[in-house]
């Protein structure tokens, strides 16, 4: 956008020079001269506009990005521990976030998994701060992954609306969606068997190798 600007003011520029170049051409010396002094004049003021306009865009560009380095950035995030899912929430930015306010879709109910664990008692509390500190962790876990592997793959997907604001009152809204599909399915490999399966597996290797051994000794 503003590389079309700049190029649209540039071509602009030509046009004038053109045109002022046809004006004066056939004029006599004095009248050139006369008329060569107030183009330089009207072309340097020109040229303080252009370079006093850029200077604002690199400024303005300049400042945004500073703006954005030193922004809150507020996430919610659902990794697994184990066999638990967290929720976790993090400001993950350079300065507070006030006034934090968090939406889940309802798909949120269906990974509550432990018993006695409510969304009432174990999510909604958290969803609402006033003021989050950056590197400030917020945790709690709400389930588990085993039980959680038995949803459906649009029931792990969770949608998630984040508004906060800064000290300087700038608010801030993100929305993005959680999918639980690939995470929760990793462990799966993992979490397919109980411990007692594997100390079977073991035994049965040792029980191989225990007759292979007698049968070379007879």
């Amino acid at each position: 956008m503003r590389v079309k600007l700049v190029s649209s003011i540039f071509l602009i520029f030509i046009i004038i020079l053109v045109s002022l170049g046809i004006l004066i051409f056939g004029l006599s010396d004095e009248v050139l001269i006369s008329k060569l002094n107030s183009l330089s004049t009207i072309l340097l003021a020109i040229f303080t506009l252009i370079y006093v306009f850029l200077t604002y865009l690199i400024l303005r560009s300049n400042n945004k990005m500073v703006t954005e380095q030193n922004r809150p950035f507020v996430i919610l995030s659902l990794p697994t521990e184990g066999t638990n899912l967290i929720l976790l929430i993090r400001n993950i930015g350079k300065r507070p976030a006030y006034n934090v306010k968090i939406s889940l879709s309802s798909n949120i109910k269906n990974l509550i998994t432990l018993k006695g664990f409510t969304f009432e008692k174990s999510v909604l509390p958290f969803l609402s701060q006033k003021f989050l500190p950056p590197g400030i962790d917020i945790r709690n876990i709400i389930g588990q992954t085993m039980k959680i592997l038995e949803l459906s793959e649009e029931q792990k997907k969770i949608e998630i609306s984040i508004d906060y604001s800064d000290s300087f009152k700038n608010i801030y809204s993100d929305n993005y969606e959680i999918d639980l599909n690939n995470s929760i399915s990793l462990q799966k490999i993992v979490q397919e068997h109980k411990p007692v399966y594997y100390f079977k597996k073991i035994s049965d290797n040792l029980d191989e190798i225990h007759k292979v051994i007698k049968s070379r000794k007879s």
